[in-house]
């Protein structure tokens, strides 16, 4: 905004500028405005449904804290021709009063027709669970969301028992499904592993890589993987 008005100042008087500057703090205003602007509203259960997920999570979203992240699913497969980790994951944090972001990021090597997919939703929880997103591209990812989430829902319904068995001795739901993890990294709700449900519940602590991943991270972790990315 500086470079333009000192640009335009040779040829603008001193109303013409304060006009001119005038111009641009409200526009700058509206792209403030636009930001925090709800872009649409659905009941929260409507969304859930649509992702294939359960609606009491709806609940559970508004037991969170500032700084947790609330777990909906975290698939990782390690391809050993390409040294990679590709994920399937989605998860929620709440990063202040009443603000909260989805994350859903898609980059297992399932089929060339399933491209690598990536979103992020801004929204508020409303009375009476009505769910309000916000921003501008807030459609296109909410499309985005629902379709990985989708897919990953078919997928924890097809995995194999052997694939189960690492969370079940943990006592850990399948691929930390509905698992709440506070700023700290330590599980919120207290877990039985196998054969120990008669004594106290274990709080587990997380650490770094067992954390979702970034969409960032996860474009970087491809892009090492296929080439595209080389520090050399």
């Amino acid at each position: 905004m500086t470079n333009a008005l000192t640009n335009d100042a040779d040829i603008l008087d001193e109303q013409e500028l304060e006009a001119l500057e005038q111009h641009y703090k409200e526009r700058e205003q509206e792209h403030e405005k636009d930001r925090h602007n709800v872009k649409d509203r659905l009941s929260g259960h409507t969304f859930l449904k649509r992702c294939h997920l359960p609606m009491y999570w709806l609940a559970r979203l508004r037991e969170m804290h500032v700084g947790d992240t609330f777990i909906i699913a975290s698939l990782r497969h390690h391809y050993d021709e390409m040294d990679f980790e590709g994920v399937a994951e989605i998860y929620a944090q709440k990063e202040s009063k009443g603000v909260y972001k989805l994350h859903s990021n898609w980059t297992l090597l399932s089929k060339p027709s399933r491209p690598h997919r990536f979103s992020e939703l801004t929204f508020k929880i409303e009375k009476g669970g009505i769910i309000a997103f916000t921003g501008k591209h807030s459609p296109e990812n909410q499309h985005s969301f629902v379709l990985t989430s989708r897919y990953i829902q078919w997928l924890l319904k097809h995995v194999t028992t052997e694939d189960n068995q690492p969370y079940f001795d943990l006592g850990l739901p399948p691929f930390l499904s509905g698992v709440n993890v506070d700023k700290n990294s330590r599980t919120t709700r207290r877990f039985y592993p196998k054969g120990k449900h008669n004594e106290k519940g274990i709080h587990y602590l997380f650490n770094d890589e067992q954390m979702p991943k970034s969409m960032m991270e996860c474009i970087v972790d491809y892009g090492i993987a296929s080439g595209a990315i080389n520090f050399s």
